[in-house]
């Protein structure tokens, strides 16, 4: 498998949680922005995989760790929220 599909899965996730969130959080005062980020996020993270120049930073080492972590933060704070 192309490892710039693992950052795709978690661009998957991490818009996924938002969007399945977003419902439960519209009739709380400020809380749609919380899911809406999680959304936005995602979408970001994933239309940078398909960008060359972003895809050769992506693989680099230190990248991978950065965005672990990056995930990793972005899903707590979904089950969090």
């Amino acid at each position: 498998m192309n490892p710039i599909n693992y950052y795709r899965f978690g661009a998957y996730t991490v818009t996924t949680m938002g969007l399945i969130n977003m419902p439960y959080q519209i009739g709380l005062q400020g809380n749609f922005v919380k899911s809406l980020f999680l959304v936005l996020v995602g979408v970001v993270i994933f239309v940078l995989t398909l960008v060359p120049f972003f895809k050769s930073v992506m693989l680099k080492t230190p990248s991978k760790l950065i965005a672990g972590i990056l995930f990793l933060t972005l899903i707590i704070y979904g089950f969090l929220i």
